[in-house]
């Protein structure tokens, strides 16, 4: 997905400082690149079926990358990070609410889900095509 293509706010930004700043903002550390989730605690966002399908993500690749998800609710921010702390115990999941849309056009990849039920393979492969992995790369136990 082209990060800077939304609207004419968003583009892409190369300046160490507004990027180390970002890094600061959301706990991200340096050298680890990041996918930016819209979450809620709306079922329609499914957010928990982004949290499960990074929880298949390889450890290894959730080494070079982190999931960031933005948007929850205050009321909802901890019983999301509840959810999500067990499935993906190596903090490589960040989970927070509101984002400043100068923080969203940083982001290099985006996940969006919406919809009923499920999506964690669609969801996967999003992620898969965004490094440039294969689904195997990101969870070894699909062939």
């Amino acid at each position: 997905m082209n990060h800077w293509a939304p609207d004419q706010q968003t583009h892409k930004v190369d300046d160490p400082a507004v990027l180390h700043a970002l890094r600061r903002k959301y706990a991200l550390p340096d050298g680890v690149g990041y996918i930016l989730a819209f979450g809620a605690e709306d079922p329609r966002k499914n957010t928990p079926a982004i949290v499960r399908a990074w929880s298949q993500v390889s450890e290894a690749v959730r080494r070079q990358c982190h999931l960031l998800i933005v948007g929850l609710q205050p009321a909802a921010l901890g019983r999301m990070q509840a959810f999500a702390n067990p499935l993906v115990p190596d903090g490589s999941c960040r989970i927070h609410g509101f984002a400043d849309e100068a923080d969203i056009a940083l982001s290099q990849v985006w996940v969006l889900e919406s919809g009923r039920g499920d999506p964690t393979l669609s969801t996967l492969l999003t992620i898969a095509k965004a490094l440039g992995v294969t689904l195997s790369d990101l969870d070894p136990s699909i062939d």
